[in-house]
């Protein structure tokens, strides 16, 4: 049975409306500083929807490849939005790059469709 069979049946012990709520709560996009040190890539975050983060907030993370570095990116964001661990395989990836990671020191997540 797929997640969304699970979820409309209420076996996955998830609410619907709740699940949207915290959809909603995902910016739409994020803008991330990207550093790559030998091999280890290295993000920060430096504004969520346009809106910079006040100093007192420091959103970093680290990774080895390209892939792990976005999926912890999302976590990172599911962490700062309060979304719990419960939810958040609904939205696997839901923020993506919208260019290469290697290839850019600012680096632009947006919110899947």
């Amino acid at each position: 049975m797929s997640w969304i069979s699970r979820l409309r049946t209420g076996l996955a012990g998830i609410d619907p409306e709740t699940l949207n709520a915290y959809r909603s709560a995902i910016p739409s996009t994020i803008n991330v500083n990207v550093h790559q040190k030998a091999d280890t890539f290295i993000a920060t975050i430096v504004s969520v929807d346009n809106e910079k983060l006040p100093k007192e907030i420091l959103l970093v993370t680290e990774a080895p490849s390209e892939q792990a570095l976005v999926r912890k990116v999302n976590d990172l964001i599911f962490t700062y939005k309060n979304i719990p661990e419960s939810y958040r395989p609904y939205y696997s990836q839901i923020l993506r790059p919208e260019g290469a990671v290697s290839r850019t020191e600012n680096l632009k997540l947006v919110k899947a469709a």
